[in-house]
């Protein structure tokens, strides 16, 4: 994470971002089954689980979590991150048309 100050007058505003790639859902050799994403999800969600565990530990707010998730909007990392008070900024402000991480994948979009 990187913790920016910017000073407005003579109140200093501190913002904790944090840049991340959740595990892809694929196996440890590379491959994917139709299952794989479902089977690796508990991996994601220990991957933020333990984000906010650090940031917890460090004293240090993250106010920004952005990156790669490598999952669906209704995953399970996106809901501990919206049970722990984050918001999904994507679901919130882009079309689902506009989205670039959809695509086809036996006659349904993912």
């Amino acid at each position: 994470s990187i913790t920016t100050t910017s000073t407005q007058g003579n109140i200093n505003i501190a913002i904790t971002i944090a840049n991340i790639h959740l595990r892809p859902p694929v196996n440890l050799d590379g491959s994917a089954w139709l299952d794989t994403a479902r089977k690796t999800e508990p991996i994601r969600i220990n991957e933020v689980k333990e984000l906010i565990r650090r940031s917890q530990e460090s004293k240090r707010t993250i106010d920004i979590i952005a990156g790669d998730f490598n999952e669906g909007d209704d995953s399970g990392a996106i809901r501990h991150l919206i049970q722990e008070g984050y918001s999904n900024a994507l679901s919130q402000y882009v079309p689902r048309s506009k989205e670039t991480h959809r695509w086809n994948y036996f006659g349904r979009v993912w």
